[in-house]
């Protein structure tokens, strides 16, 4: 239990009081017996005679003591010097000194018992405030602990969605692997096709090339055969070593155009060139020099 500061300092007075009545009692009596004995020759203490002892005076009861009993030395005011004092006297004067040791020290506590009071009141509210602190501290740790729990099923969630995802992504890979290799295989069939292709167009051309080369070749001949023909033909004589459809296609020009032979045999000659271009299959009716 702690110290009350207000008993402390009321216990001191009623010890103060009574100490101060004692005192002025035990002087009383001294100064009533030093008066009646005044001039005495013996000490107030041991009652024995001054013959072969000092005689002092105690400065403060004025009473006549042997020097065994009158030994102290005290100031009784600051500018003074050191005077004798009896023994009874030194003993009172001591009580007095410790009496104001002891209300000195009695409101020293008194003041650290205040101290303590506030620094009580003081710790009282800093744990207050700690432990209201502490609350409100446990409670965000709570309700962080809730939206952490609630956050990782939200991930956990997210994760096993995730995880569904990849296994459809892995899934849609694989089947593009497997068209990627079926659209490789089928490249390369393609490609061998394309080769194949290309080295019959060359093929082609080849004969296209050799095909023209010898229709050059026969038309070379037939404007030979023509211009010696015209040399040495006339157009009755022509008329009977042609075929139907050059004799018609003679007969036609003359009439409408009135062109030279020459001309006439080059017309028949550059139709038989485009018949020849156009694969035209209309066989002569009879041998003919330009067909």
């Amino acid at each position: 239990m702690k110290p009350n500061a207000n008993s402390i300092s009321d216990s001191s007075e009623i010890f103060k009081s009574l100490y101060q009545r004692q005192l002025s009692e035990s002087i009383r009596s001294n100064t009533n017996s030093s008066n009646d004995e005044i001039g005495s020759k013996r000490c107030q203490v041991c009652k024995k005679g001054f013959m072969l002892r000092r005689k002092i005076t105690c400065q403060i009861c004025l009473s006549v003591y042997c020097s065994d009993h009158c030994t102290r030395k005290r100031k009784l005011n600051e500018n003074e010097d050191f005077v004798f004092i009896c023994d009874i006297c030194d003993e009172e004067e001591t009580k007095k000194e410790i009496a104001q040791e002891i209300d000195q020290e009695i409101e020293k506590l008194s003041l650290e018992v205040k101290e303590l009071k506030e620094n009580n009141e003081r710790l009282f509210k800093e744990h207050y405030n700690n432990t209201a602190s502490l609350n409100n501290i446990d409670m965000e740790i709570k309700k962080q602990e809730w939206n952490n729990k609630k956050q990782e099923e939200e991930l956990l969630s997210q994760l096993e969605s995730e995880q569904n995802r990849g296994v459809k992504i892995r899934n849609q890979v694989d089947s593009l692997r497997r068209a990627l290799d079926e659209s490789s295989k089928s490249e390369k069939f393609m490609s061998e096709a394309c080769l194949e292709a290309e080295n019959e167009t060359e093929g082609l051309k080849l004969e296209i090339h050799n095909v023209e080369e010898q229709k050059d070749e026969i038309m070379s001949q037939i404007d030979k055969i023509n211009s010696s023909l015209r040399q040495s033909l006339s157009l009755d004589q022509i008329r009977k070593i042609l075929c139907e459809k050059c004799l018609l296609l003679v007969n036609k020009n003359l009439e409408s155009n009135e062109k030279p032979i020459e001309d006439v045999v080059e017309t028949v000659k550059e139709y038989h060139r485009q018949s020849f271009v156009s694969q035209d299959t209309d066989k002569p009716t009879k041998e003919c020099v330009v067909c």
